[in-house]
């Protein structure tokens, strides 16, 4: 005899059934935090797009089952499916005749063959197809056999029966998953891609392939959620970044990625964290910082909760968020009480971070969207002394400042982070500074992160349009603090900032998205506005914005709301404007660019030193940012403030490694400048880095990449 296994419901069956998981094709985006006291730049993010694969791999699909009736197998209830098969029996039922557990099975499967839908496995005369014992094992209370379905001596994927036998020899249990490969000559068994399956697989995994990993492509059989056959090899590949073990199934004749999923085994662990930050979850708008020393209050609200999806690293490491980018302090290590912290301990602000980074995932693949932030999140919880946070679409990172309130002790703040990172997954290039797309992405941030915490804590809904409410105590203290609000009242194009500033103008945006959660509520709302994401361009307006969710409100709702979104829309001038040009220069923003590379090299053991060509717009004042990185961690520097006093500009350094003085021609600063770098980027102070990328090897085993950029 043979079989096949497959994840069981209680009440249900797990149907063979698509699992469209998204390759994704990444590019870039904008946003970072504002406060109202701060000159806040906006960084940049990407898009995922969604490629359907072919639905052949199994999910955990619910497959409605009757309720439990007897009569159909003696002395015993059975489940049964719409065509009448029987899925799940319970019972003790005898076998005569069996002299063990192996007999016993083997003969109950045989006499109940055509109620459980298996009558041309158990009874084929072929050998080569059939039901197979694919486990056996003994406990306390019996036996525990798993049969595995082959056909032409190819196993049938992820389709099993499960029986399980007392000592008494009699048949307790079955668990019946088996869709049968109706004979066909159509269906091929015999091919020699093996090589080139793995080579197609590897392309289509996330993170990076460990080299050395044993790779081997197993010839089988998918049945399809129409129960149609397809031979397929199944390929795992093993990943670094995330850490994840792939299983990748791939059309057997054209070598096509059908599938693939991750199914490494993860670990929970007790974490302790704010929900979502003290303000919020004691309704004390009072609270304060006191430079981020514990006091009664604030331990009063700290929360116990369980961190999911955890590797086996001891780190908060896992499968969709990790803090191994936290090196100015001790990272988070399990212990036997978990990742338990007070406030004032940094590595607690590791813990609400990875916290909350994995329980947004999660709900935005509930949301139906399993192809976005399909990755685990880098997170560095300490990495500017600002009061400030950016989402990075270069690196795929979350940064967070340890200014005034640690940001990333508010989870309002950690989720409009995360926002950026969602639109970075679908949207490539998206947000250009001083441009309503920028604005919509700000807007979207600060939308997510109040949409998601909606309702918590004794004030219930009363403070639902307020992002911040703790983050901000440190600059707008009030009842509550907030960053921003969403239930303004702005106009368009009347209330646009005329420095085109995207947090300022994406307060227009989320204040409409908010409206329309006010009449679809939660999921409908977010469903709604995350999906009508997919249409946007880079350069999307918020008019282009708009029409594309009242299209897919036509595609997912029948058009039922579309009067509702267009009187939104409408009545404050998108759908009615004509969208407002942004400037190319908005006055008083200076604009440093890097024209050129002059040179590159190694100063010392400890430094690296380059020089660079640059042009600086008139007034005012800006950075610019330098990266570098080595093969074992990443390295970063803020490289300059530059500031303009009549003929002269003057350049520093943060840190103090570097000053210069240039001269201004025809109302530009030229000139030459050189950055000495410190290897450790002491003092380090990211704003944003995209652009030009070199490399310089130093060593052997180590090589540098650096990349400065305008600033926008």
């Amino acid at each position: 005899m043979r079989y096949v296994h497959q994840p069981k419901l209680k009440t249900s069956r797990s149907l063979a059934f698509c699992v469209c998981i998204a390759l994704v094709l990444t590019g870039t985006m904008t946003g970072q935090k504002q406060n109202p006291q701060q000159d806040q730049k906006s960084g940049t993010a990407a898009k995922m797009k969604n490629v359907p694969l072919t639905p052949v791999d199994r999910d955990i699909v619910s497959e409605p089952l009757s309720e439990p009736r007897s009569g159909v197998i003696q002395k015993a209830t059975v489940q049964q499916n719409k065509d009448g098969q029987v899925r799940s029996v319970k019972g003790e039922v005898a076998v005569p005749g069996a002299g063990n557990a192996r007999e016993a099975a083997d003969k109950f499967l045989d006499q109940n063959a055509d109620k459980l839908g298996i009558a041309p496995l158990v009874r084929s005369r072929d050998d080569k197809t059939g039901l197979r014992v694919a486990n056996e094992l003994r406990s306390l209370t019996g036996t525990h056999l798993t049969y595995k379905q082959y056909y032409e001596d190819l196993p049938v994927f992820d389709e099993q029966i499960k029986v399980e036998v007392n000592k008494r020899l009699q048949v307790t249990s079955v668990t019946n998953d088996i869709q049968v490969v109706p004979e066909s000559r159509d269906l091929p068994v015999k091919y020699d891609n093996e090589a080139a399956a793995i080579k197609a697989a590897v392309a289509a995994v996330q993170g990076t392939v460990i080299p050395n990993a044993q790779r081997k492509a197993e010839l089988g059989i998918v049945m399809t959620s129409t129960k149609n056959p397809v031979t397929v090899y199944r390929v795992i590949v093993k990943t670094s970044q995330p850490a994840a073990e792939w299983q990748v199934t791939v059309n057997a004749k054209s070598l096509k990625v059908l599938s693939l999923r991750n199914i490494a085994q993860y670990e929970t662990a007790n974490g302790k964290i704010f929900l979502p930050n003290p303000v919020n979850s004691s309704g004390n708008s009072g609270l304060d910082d006191r430079n981020d020393a514990d006091y009664p209050q604030l331990t009063n609200e700290i929360r116990s909760v369980t961190l999911r999806d955890l590797d086996a690293s001891g780190t908060l490491t896992g499968t969709y968020a990790n803090t191994v980018l936290t090196s100015t302090v001790s990272r988070a290590k399990a212990s036997q009480a978990g990742y338990a912290y007070s406030r004032s301990d940094n590595r607690f602000d590791e813990v609400m971070a990875y916290y909350w980074v994995t329980e947004g995932t999660h709900y935005v693949h509930d949301l139906g969207f399993t192809g976005i932030v399909n990755r685990s999140l880098g997170i560095d919880v300490d990495g500017i002394p600002d009061d400030n946070s950016f989402y990075s679409p270069g690196d795929k990172q979350l940064t967070f400042g340890s200014g005034g309130v640690h940001d990333a002790q508010d989870a309002t703040i950690i989720m409009h982070e995360f926002g950026h990172a969602i639109l970075d997954s679908q949207v490539p290039g998206f947000g250009a500074p001083y441009s309503e797309a920028g604005a919509i992405s700000e807007g979207f941030g600060d939308y997510w992160s109040a949409s998601f915490f909606a309702g918590m804590g004794p004030k219930g809904h009363a403070w639902d349009a307020y992002v911040g409410t703790w983050d901000a105590v440190a600059y707008n203290p009030g009842a509550p603090a907030f960053l921003r609000r969403l239930d303004g009242q702005k106009t368009y194009p009347k209330d646009l900032d005329p420095q085109m500033e995207v947090h300022n103008n994406g307060e227009i945006w989320s204040s409409h998205l908010w409206e329309i959660r006010e009449q679809l509520g939660k999921k409908a709302a977010d469903q709604l506005i995350v999906e009508a994401q997919f249409k946007l361009t880079p350069n999307a307006t918020f008019k282009d914005n708009a029409e594309a969710i009242i299209k897919t409100d036509g595609e997912l709702n029948a058009g039922r709301n579309a009067a509702m979104l267009t009187k939104i829309f409408t009545r404050r001038g998108i759908l009615s404007t004509t969208p407002a040009t942004p400037p190319n220069n908005p006055p008083n923003t200076p604009v440093p660019v890097i024209t050129s590379l002059v040179d590159q090299k190694w100063s010392g053991k400890d430094g690296l030193d380059i020089a660079f060509k640059y042009q600086f717009a008139s007034g005012g004042k800006a950075t610019v940012a330098v990266y570098f990185s080595s093969t074992d961690k990443t390295y970063t520097d803020q490289a300059a403030t530059w500031s303009m006093n009549g003929s002269e500009v003057k350049i520093t350094v943060f840190n103090g490694l570097f000053v210069q003085t240039g001269t201004i021609q025809d109302n530009k600063i030229k000139g030459t400048s050189v950055l000495t770098l410190n290897k450790r980027g002491e003092g380090a102070n990211l704003r944003k880095v995209i652009a030009i990328k070199r490399s310089l090897a130093r060593a052997k085993s180590d090589s540098y990449d650096w990349s400065a950029s305008r600033l926008e």
